[in-house]
Formats: structure tokens, C-alpha cells, sequence
């Protein structure tokens, strides 16, 4: 992954960086942006004629599925229900939730934190900043350092 990273972004130096490229890196900013509307954002990629649309004017693959959104984020749903998760009788249980459960599988993020509360943990979802994975996986390691 190191070395593809780092080839990318020689690459992208030289011959600048994609849309689709530039896209997927920066995918949870968008998603941040996209939640408020994630009925919208879901019929669209959800339905072949929209989504073979929007594949074709960002440059994917027509086969390509976008991932759906959840109508709330984790951390929105942690901070509605914080009162509910604070048993805490065995321990504490810190979850860092990624870019991913806390925009696209955010009831997997829920049924963890629940399935740790029923047996007694109180679980926090601290703040902290990205994973930076998008960023890795495109090549744009520059954008990832900042």
C-alpha cells in the first residue's frame, strides 16, 4: 500500500490528480455534506439510469455501486443516546469509528456499541481525527499529511 501510495502521488505531481481520484479521497467531506440529503443521495445511486449518470460524468466504471447513506452519522446518534450508553459497570470501551461506519454502516457501529453496553461497558466514541485511508488509497499522500 506504501509503495503504491507513494508512486501515485510522484505520478499525480507530474500529471495532476483525477476527478475520481481527487473524489474518492476527499469521499467523507462529501458525505458530511450528502447526510441532510441521503434520501436524495440514495434514490440517485440506487436507480441504474441516475447512477450509470453520475458513473459517467465523475469517470467510473458504469458497473460501479456507490455505498448508500445512512440518514444520521454514529457520532450524531452517539451524542443523542450518550445518556443510555453510560452503564459502565465492567469497564470502559473506547470505539473509534472511521470514515465508513460513521457515514455508509452506521448500524453496524450502533449494534457494537449496543452489544458492548449489554454487557456492561460503557462505550465512547472520542473524538479524533480521520484515518486518512481514502487519501492513501488514491495516492494523495501530500493531502493526507495535513
Amino acid at each position: 500500500t506504501k509503495l503504491k501510495a507513494e508512486f501515485l502521488q510522484h505520478y499525480y505531481d507530474k500529471n495532476g490528480v483525477p476527478l475520481r481520484s481527487k473524489l474518492i479521497a476527499n469521499i467523507s467531506r462529501i458525505n458530511r455534506l450528502a447526510v441532510p440529503f441521503s434520501g436524495i443521495y440514495n434514490f440517485i445511486v440506487s436507480k441504474k439510469a441516475t447512477a450509470n449518470v453520475f458513473n459517467s460524468l465523475i469517470g467510473f466504471h458504469p458497473n460501479r455501486k456507490f455505498p448508500k447513506l445512512h440518514k444520521t452519522t454514529l457520532k450524531k446518534w452517539v451524542r443523542k443516546h450518550v445518556s443510555e450508553l453510560n452503564d459502565g459497570k465492567k469497564g470502559t470501551v473506547y470505539l473509534f469509528s472511521d470514515e465508513f461506519t460513521n457515514f455508509n454502516d452506521v448500524e453496524i457501529g450502533i449494534k457494537a456499541i449496543r452489544l458492548l453496553n449489554n454487557l456492561g461497558y460503557e462505550v465512547i466514541v472520542p473524538k479524533h481525527v480521520e484515518s486518512g485511508r481514502t487519501y492513501l488509497s488514491k495516492g494523495l499522500v501530500k493531502e493526507r499529511k495535513r
